[in-house]
Formats: structure tokens, C-alpha cells, sequence
């Protein structure tokens, strides 16, 4: 899984990112 961080980012994109992390975490438990 990538992390990765730009200064062109958009809000929903950070969103949808810490969503699908977020997910991805509860879902490798």
C-alpha cells in the first residue's frame, strides 16, 4: 500500500485516502 502525500492534493482525495487506510487497517485484522 502507497502513502503518499502532495501540495496538489485535494481535500476529497485526503478523505478518500484516510477512508481506504482506514478500511484497509480494519480489514487486516
Amino acid at each position: 500500500m502507497k502513502i503518499y502525500y502532495t501540495k496538489s492534493k485535494s481535500i476529497v482525495d485526503l478523505i478518500a485516502d484516510t477512508f481506504i487506510r482506514f478500511k484497509n487497517k480494519n480489514n487486516a485484522n
